[in-house]
């Protein structure tokens, strides 16, 4: 016979007083999206050519120079290719140091687990896209909660195409509707789409294009 699980509760008060890890996000950062928690899932969701790329770029150089993360960052649509290579030299890698990893192959969500239960293993986990994985590996909701819960840790950071600026795909809206911070990226600016919202509630990829698409 199952053993029943004791059910805990916290009272209210005891809530009010919970501390929680938060990314201390300053400037344009903070303007946007507050200070989120470290640790959970986000969603990052654009249409092409609307800089979604070099946002999670400028992303992941702002979470290791200022944040002190260690990133590993799996492109599964460019890998280690030429493509990224450019891509990281123009959102300005060429500082970063051994706390940001490329992943140049794919691997299984059972493979980024066990590689995100290693000592020392990345605190930030950027996947893109989540389609791409999808396809490659049959990655599925229950999966995607079974890494979420496996690593309460860590920060997963999903990216995903849209259709129609939704999310393609079932999958993909439901990690949006899980994630604790959603980033709809659209003409190079960045907004927060829900529960960590800042003073401006959006950030700015590219001031000069987006100049000529908001103004």
């Amino acid at each position: 016979m199952k053993e029943t699980r004791k059910i805990r509760a916290l009272s209210v008060s005891n809530l009010l007083k919970k501390k929680y890890v938060l990314l201390p996000f300053t400037g344009a950062w903070n303007d946007a999206f507050s200070e989120p928690q470290a640790f959970g899932v986000w969603f990052v969701y654009g249409e092409s050519g609307n800089g979604k790329t070099s946002f999670a770029q400028q992303l992941v150089k702002y979470l290791d120079e200022d944040m002190n993360k260690r990133i590993a960052y799996m492109s599964l649509e460019e890998l280690g290719g030429h493509t990224m290579q450019q891509s990281a030299i123009r959102a300005d890698w060429r500082e970063h140091g051994s706390r940001v990893k490329i992943l140049d192959e794919a691997y299984s969500p059972d493979e980024i687990s066990e590689f995100l239960s290693r000592h020392k293993s990345p605190d930030v986990l950027i996947i893109d896209t989540i389609q791409y994985w999808q396809e490659l590996y049959g990655f599925t909701f229950k999966r995607y909660l079974k890494l979420k819960h496996d690593h309460p840790k860590k920060l997963l950071i999903y990216i995903s195409h849209v259709d129609d600026n939704r999310p393609r795909g079932s999958l993909s809206q439901k990690i949006l509707a899980d994630a604790s911070l959603k980033i709809f990226v659209q003409g190079y600016r960045a907004f927060s789409k829900g529960r960590y919202i800042g003073p401006v509630g959006h950030y700015s990829v590219w001031p000069e294009k987006e100049k000529d698409i908001w103004i």
